[in-house]
């Protein structure tokens, strides 16, 4: 069941010419400390309601540098599960393991650190985020879910993924 309710958890199509061919690695903090700036990032916050009784809202505020490393977080807020049959709300928290930006496109594979609720999701299950930031005044669209369904190859961050449902979101996010 828990598989079910992940898709809600963070948000692929994508440009064929990449910005970074490499996957960005997680750094820890002295490897953040050596880092020699920020390459990419992806900042903002949004909801989705992709339909009646599946709405969450995501926040993420993650970022690469030259060499690869990557660091920064995500959250996830529940706010309606009801389509399948769960009746609570909850907040998860994630920790990037890499991310890969291609033009206005960003795919990032998360850790969950803390979930609200075990039957909904474990420490340790793995997430998938895209996004494509629409630019200024435009619409931005995404996708999100549990890894093993979405990106049962790990390649999200290495190679461009299938395309996964362009769900419209509604906020803010700056590719960069």
């Amino acid at each position: 069941m828990r598989y079910l309710l992940i898709p809600l958890i963070v948000t692929a199509c994508g440009a064929q010419d990449l910005t970074n061919n490499k996957p960005a690695q997680r750094a820890g903090a002295a490897a953040m400390n050596a880092s020699p700036g920020v390459e990419h990032s992806v900042t903002g916050s949004g909801t989705q309601e992709i339909a009646p009784g599946f709405e969450y809202a995501v926040s993420v505020a993650v970022h690469s540098d030259a060499s690869g490393r990557v660091w920064g977080d995500g959250t996830t807020r529940i706010i309606d599960l009801t389509a399948y049959g769960y009746p609570g709300s909850g907040v998860m928290q994630m920790k990037p393991e890499c991310m890969r930006v291609v033009g206005n496109d960003a795919f990032i594979r998360f850790i969950i650190t803390k979930s609200f609720d075990e039957n909904f999701a474990h420490v340790g299950d793995r997430a998938v985020f895209w996004v494509r930031d629409g630019g200024p005044g435009g619409a931005d669209v995404g996708h999100s879910g549990p890894a093993p369904f979405l990106d049962p190859g790990n390649t999200i961050c290495t190679t461009t993924p299938a395309a996964l449902s362009p769900d419209a979101i509604s906020g803010n996010f700056i590719v960069h």
